[in-house]
């Protein structure tokens, strides 16, 4: 009994292992794009470092220049960013995965800034399919407003 039950754990454990190999390689692939993306906002780097990394058709060069110019305007320069949510959209069939969202905090000169980046791709590849800031502010608990 005790062989079956070590043999079953084994089986469970070796599936379980495989099983998630398969999503950490397309976390990986999301947070590698992610990053990608904010170094390139955070050295204030230019449209072809960044035009790979959206969905095609999805971002001009104007696109960019604006983004660079609010990130500027309302935030100042980025000195940090870090990932601290990761969520997947499924469809209404509980099924398929309609995009993944990653939110980043970064610290500005202008304080606290959300980066959400909405992630996808058609085609086995990621890509970006969409970017929002937005100003945090951060309260400790028990200070409430």
């Amino acid at each position: 009994m005790r062989k079956i039950l070590l043999v079953a754990m084994m089986l469970m454990t070796i599936t379980g292992s495989c099983l998630a190999a398969g999503v950490s390689s397309l976390f990986a692939s999301e947070e590698s794009t992610a990053d990608r993306f904010v170094n390139v906002i955070r050295s204030n780097g230019d449209f072809a470092q960044v035009q790979s990394l959206f969905v095609k058709d999805s971002i001009s060069e104007k696109d960019f220049k604006n983004i660079q110019n609010e990130v500027k305007k309302n935030f100042g320069a980025v000195s940090n960013a870090q990932l601290i949510s990761y969520n997947r959209q499924f469809a209404q069939d509980g099924k398929t995965v309609l995009f993944d969202v990653m939110v980043y905090l970064c610290d500005t000169e202008k304080g606290k800034m959300a980066m959400v980046m909405t992630l996808g791709g058609q085609d086995g590849s990621v890509k970006i399919a969409g970017v929002q800031f937005s100003k945090v502010e951060l309260v400790q608990q028990g200070q409430g407003k």
